[in-house]
């Protein structure tokens, strides 16, 4: 069986998997297609109930699972294959009995049966080593603790004391209620994100990334830099559709990482650039990352009201990543690419326009009918296909059907994993009252004090985060820290937003960081010095957040008019970071000059008219200074070019 290395696609890609090929690979390709064309029926005819429905969809891809990712690089070979097949049958078998016997367990009340503790038992330690196969080792490690603090809480001193929990009682929560495996998670996962990545993968297939690129390179390959700036924005529309910022590096970066390198960027900063870029993705609606539908459900909001808060804290970072990128162009001389390079917009249009439909159908469906995210993905993907037949490039045929299906469920196969597993461990947090617990201790390190405890939930979710997808990150830090901040007075789903942009962050900080191993990859850098570029380049975005705890108009709450001001407020402030960490404005900054755009920027941070006009007092000292200073240096510069010419 020949097996590859392969990083050109979703997160879980980054794991060592086996190659689709010959009939083994039409077998999983089939499988995984099955699993998605159930998952499209369902949502279009109605869902099973929650024991029928969660089991059927998390079964099949944990068996996919086994087959697609050996246990370790080195276990090659039919040997380890047919093991694998058998830990995949296995696998299925907890599955398939909970969809087939349902009915009987309600009768009885979800009292378990000796055959049910031992099938639950298999369920939970085949979960974790799919999610060690798929993820890493991270979050099976995480519920592995958790559940021995269940086991042996008596034993623990001060506030982390609680009740030992007994076997069985852990297996029934875990295995035969709407918690653990089958929990929010799960629940989320089988009627929403899945539904979401299949339209995405619909998308894919008709080309619809591309297009997004190319109208990138049309409206901005001429300005200044314009080779990252289409970076930038080709990745903030590939980012509507995918919502995973890995995929956006491998998809928008093997097109824009090669360009900016031909334009002059070293490869570190045309992989820095790209890592920057395509991390917002997971921020941005209309279809944001998993997490924001899992916050959604926890929150028991709307999917909506989730995308109206991240939309101008989306907009925002990319704001902030343009003109850091900008400043960054400046100081290294970059130009425009020349219009023999770029294509028109008009003929952009004219080709696959038709393309921007079905997104803006999802946003119909989402925002004025006010559908079920479910019904709209489902709509928005009809609408995908029907109109990709007006052009032949763009036609959905039977084939491009088929390998959106079976695209679409492999790159749910880490967020199945992940669920099911981050299930376990909310499930036994929620027993043990380990949360709460934890909140109450970072309250007390904290001291009470707002911003410390901001920054140590922000240092929380960054190291937590190393080696997660963001999903897990938000669970997890979402049920030990959000309860702080909220304790502390911040709103919900600020506090949630917060935690969750944070989780975001994680893939690019060093020392693991998947999306600049992906772009360093493509651009053949060196990783560590890519991942600390991208740090420097994204350094002022590490300050968003701060902006909407102390400015809730950022997330949508308050009047219009006090939601504009404080976008506006923001956005100047936010530059003004951007400016002060890049160190060049209209020509290199001096240390007083940084320091001045840099008390512009935090004043900026607090809501007010007084503060606000200080802030845009100081940015405008240093522009003031900037200009008069280009213009001695220029002066300085003729005079000596005259003097050279008189000598």
């Amino acid at each position: 069986m020949k097996e590859k290395d392969s990083d050109k696609d979703e997160f879980s890609e980054l794991f060592f998997r086996r190659e689709l090929v010959g009939s083994f690979g039409m077998v999983i390709k089939i499988s995984a297609a099955a699993v998605a064309l159930f998952i499209l029926l369902t949502a279009f005819f109605g869902e099973y109930p929650p024991f029928v429905q969660r089991p059927m969809m998390v079964g099949p891809c944990l068996f996919i699972i086994f087959l697609l990712y050996p246990a370790h690089r080195r276990c090659s070979g039919r040997i380890w294959l047919v093991m694998d097949v058998i830990l995949g049958v296995l696998s299925l078998l907890p599955c398939v009995y909970l969809a087939w016997n349902w009915d009987a367990i309600n009768l009885r009340g979800f009292q378990s049966v000796e055959i049910e503790l031992w099938l639950g038992a298999i369920a939970i330690v085949l979960v974790m080593e799919a999610t060690r196969r798929i993820i890493g080792m991270v979050l099976p490690i995480i519920a592995m603790l958790v559940i021995i603090y269940g086991f042996f809480g008596e034993s623990l001193p001060g506030i982390l004391l609680h009740r030992n929990l007994s076997l069985t009682y852990t297996l029934e929560s875990i295995y035969i209620s709407l918690e653990g495996l089958w929990g929010i998670p799960t629940a989320v996962m089988t009627s929403f994100i899945f539904n979401f990545l299949l339209f995405a993968a619909f998308l894919r297939v008709t080309g619809t990334g591309d297009f997004f690129v190319d109208i990138a390179y049309a409206l901005f390959g001429k300005v200044r830099g314009g080779a990252a700036k289409i970076a930038v924005v080709g990745s903030s529309l590939f980012a509507t559709l995918s919502g995973s910022s890995t995929a956006n590096v491998a998809a928008t970066g093997s097109f824009t990482i090669p360009l900016m390198k031909k334009a002059g960027f070293p490869p570190h900063l045309a992989a820095a650039i790209e890592s920057l870029a395509s991390t917002g993705g997971q921020f941005m609606p209309p279809i944001m990352g998993a997490s924001a539908f899992i916050m959604a459900e926890m929150l028991g909001i709307p999917y909506l009201d989730i995308c109206i808060a991240a939309g101008i804290p989306g907009v925002l970072y990319y704001i902030c990543g343009f003109v850091a990128i900008d400043m960054e162009s400046a100081k290294l001389g970059m130009k425009g690419l020349p219009a023999s390079m770029l294509p028109k917009f008009k003929d952009v249009m004219l080709a696959r326009g038709h393309l921007l439909l079905p997104p803006f159908v999802l946003i119909y469906f989402l925002g004025i009918v006010r559908l079920s995210p479910q019904k709209s993905a489902i709509w928005a993907t009809v609408i995908a296909i029907v109109v990709s037949i007006i052009r032949k490039s763009t036609r959905i045929t039977p084939r491009k059907f088929f390998d959106a299906l079976w695209q679409g469920c492999l790159s749910a196969l880490n967020l199945v994993a992940v669920c099911a597993c981050a299930g376990i461990i909310i499930d036994l947090m929620m027993l043990t009252g380990l949360g709460m617990a934890l909140s109450s201790v970072l309250i007390e390190i904290s001291g009470g004090i707002l911003i410390i405890l901001l920054v140590l939930t922000m240092f929380v979710a960054l190291i937590m985060g190393m080696g997660m997808p963001t999903p897990a990150i938000y669970i997890l830090v979402a049920m030990l820290v959000a309860p702080a901040l909220m304790r502390m007075g911040i709103y919900s789903i600020g506090a949630h937003l917060f935690v969750f942009y944070f989780g975001c962050m994680c893939v690019i900080t060093p020392p693991i960081m998947f999306d600049v191993f992906v772009g360093s990859a493509i651009a053949k850098s060196d990783p560590m010095k890519t991942g600390w570029t991208t740090v420097r380049l994204a350094a002022a975005a590490f300050i968003l957040p701060y902006f909407w705890i102390y400015s809730p108009e950022l997330v949508g709450h308050g009047s219009l008019l006090n939601i504009f001001f404080a976008f506006i407020s923001a956005a100047i402030g936010i530059s003004g970071f951007a400016v002060s960490l890049s160190g060049f404005f209209l020509i290199p900054l001096r240390i007083y000059e940084r320091v001045t755009f840099l008390c512009g920027a935090l004043l900026m941070i607090h809501p007010g008219t007084i503060t606000d006009m200080m802030g845009i007092g100081f940015f405008g000292i240093g522009i003031v200074i900037q200009h008069y200073s280009r213009l001695s240096a220029r002066r300085r510069k003729e005079a000596s070019i005259m003097q050279d010419e008189l000598v």
